[in-house]
């Protein structure tokens, strides 16, 4: 070994920089082009009307036949970050797949079709914010 323990550079895993830029300090910073999201709302709805016209994937979606991994074509519907950081409402979401699989007579079923993850991600997101010390289980009302 060359006993060199530096990091390694961004380019080195395929990043270009589109463009150097100021940050918050004034410093000049180059922008990551290699970022497939865009965010925002209207990013989220467009992700979200383009996954509900394939009636398809939302009809017979299951959660354990998925991977976060697989990016080209995506298994999942890649709306985590946009439902996370509230550019896109879970009401939205479950409207808008619930419109789909009305359609349809045969469909996966919660807990692993689209509705039951969104179920199961508010419902937590419940627990969180009303059980107290949800995230321990000194004090912990539902942990005995």
């Amino acid at each position: 070994p060359q006993k060199d323990f530096s990091l390694p550079k961004l380019s080195e895993f395929g990043f270009v920089s589109e463009k150097s830029c100021a940050d918050d300090d004034g410093d000049s910073k180059n922008v990551m082009t290699n970022n497939h999201l865009k965010g925002g709302e209207s990013a989220a709805l467009e992700i979200l009307n383009q996954k509900c016209a394939n009636e398809k994937f939302i009809v017979h979606f299951e959660k354990p036949k998925t991977s976060p991994a697989d990016f080209e074509p995506a298994s999942t519907t890649t709306l985590s970050p946009y439902l996370a950081f509230g550019c896109l409402s879970p009401r939205m979401f479950y409207h808008s797949v619930q419109n789909t699989i009305k359609k349809y007579k045969n469909h996966s079923q919660p807990p692993v079709s689209l509705i039951g993850q969104i179920l199961w991600r508010e419902f937590f997101y419940f627990q969180g914010k009303y059980v107290p010390n949800f995230d321990k289980m000194k004090g912990n009302p539902v942990c005995r």
